[in-house]
């Protein structure tokens, strides 16, 4: 095997290796507990808003820590077309997967 054969295939198994950790890492955050700042908390998904918008105002609400894991979440699963408007109430914990 030359080394240029050597080398591909080196950088396809870091690549495969570096994909899975990146879905294991996204599967272990999609089913982690949310907390909430407050025993109950509601949430206003204004008409018109974008992923990226809900992502941050739950980010800055602090029902989720960062916006980029939960936005990518929504996108890998098909998600991010499918906001609806309305305002919601969260009694209990729930996963990112959930909310």
């Amino acid at each position: 095997m030359t080394r240029m054969m050597r080398f591909i295939k080196r950088v396809l198994i870091a690549a495969v290796l570096a994909v899975l950790a990146a879905a294991a890492g996204l599967y272990a955050y999609a089913q982690h507990t949310l907390q909430w700042p407050a025993a109950s908390m509601t949430f206003d998904v204004r008409s018109g808003s974008s992923l990226r918008s809900v992502s941050a105002q739950l980010a800055a609400a602090g029902v989720i820590g960062r916006p980029e894991p939960f936005e990518l979440l929504a996108r890998v699963l098909g998600e991010s077309g499918r906001l609806k408007a309305g305002n919601y109430e969260f009694n209990a914990p729930l996963t990112p997967l959930e909310l």
